[in-house]
């Protein structure tokens, strides 16, 4: 065996892969079904899991899990007022919203172009690439994210006093 294929086994046994695999297709899915159609929601995950394994040659859980560690944000900002003006302070994100989070925004990036407003294969297809060479629109706002909360540290250190 190739340490590849070790890396992979060892991956499927740890736990935080499990959860995190587990949250995205729960609320993945759970995001489809808003519609009101279970079985539109599994076919489109399976054929998006298809168009992965198809590209890439890979196994799409696993990218699906790279995906998702890539473009995981830890903070969400809420505003506070502070006398006259608003300020952005820093949120720590527990791991299921963090999860939420990356489907809102992969779902929002990748609606099509018609009135109805679907999502489009294509599009979605293409974010999770960019995501995978750590590029596109998931990593920009991640890090947007990341810098904005390095700057607010002083505040969010005050606030605790």
């Amino acid at each position: 065996m190739d340490n590849n294929s070790i890396l992979i086994k060892n991956l499927k046994k740890n736990q935080y892969y499990n959860q995190t695999n587990f949250l995205f297709k729960q609320n993945f899915i759970g995001k489809l079904i808003k519609k009101g159609n279970k079985f539109y929601a599994l076919n489109y995950f399976n054929r998006l899991k298809y168009f992965l394994k198809r590209k890439l040659k890979k196994d799409p859980n696993i990218l699906l899990f790279l995906i998702i560690f890539y473009s995981t944000i830890k903070f969400h900002f809420i505003k506070k007022r502070f006398g006259g003006s608003k300020k952005e302070i820093p949120i720590y994100l527990n791991k299921n919203r963090q999860v939420k989070f990356i489907i809102k925004k992969m779902f929002n990036y990748s609606k099509s172009l018609e009135k109805r407003k679907s999502l489009d294969l294509n599009k979605l297809i293409n974010l999770y690439l960019l995501t995978l060479k750590k590029k596109g629109f998931l990593i920009v706002n991640k890090y947007k994210a990341f810098i904005k909360a390095k700057e607010n540290k002083i505040l969010v250190k005050s606030l605790k006093k």
